[in-house]
C-alpha cells in the first residue's frame, strides 16, 4: 500500500475513524502526514505455486 504513514486510506485518522464510529458522513480529507510504501514481496514455487519465501517491503 502507499499513502500518508498516519492515515486511514489516505485521509486523516482522526475523521475517518469519527466518521465510522457515528455514522455521519463528514467530509473527508487528505492526511499531511509522510508518504509511505509497504507490501510484501512474495516468491511463487512454479512447481507447488505456493510461497517459497516472503520479503516485506517498507520505504
Amino acid at each position: 500500500m502507499t499513502g500518508p504513514l498516519e492515515s486511514v486510506i489516505g485521509a486523516s485518522a482522526d475523521i475517518a475513524i469519527r466518521r465510522n464510529l457515528t455514522q455521519i458522513l463528514y467530509k473527508l480529507e487528505d492526511a499531511q502526514s509522510e508518504p509511505m510504501l509497504q507490501g510484501v514481496l512474495i516468491k511463487i514455487d512454479a512447481d507447488t505455486k505456493k510461497a517459497a519465501s516472503l520479503e516485506r517491503v517498507s520505504c
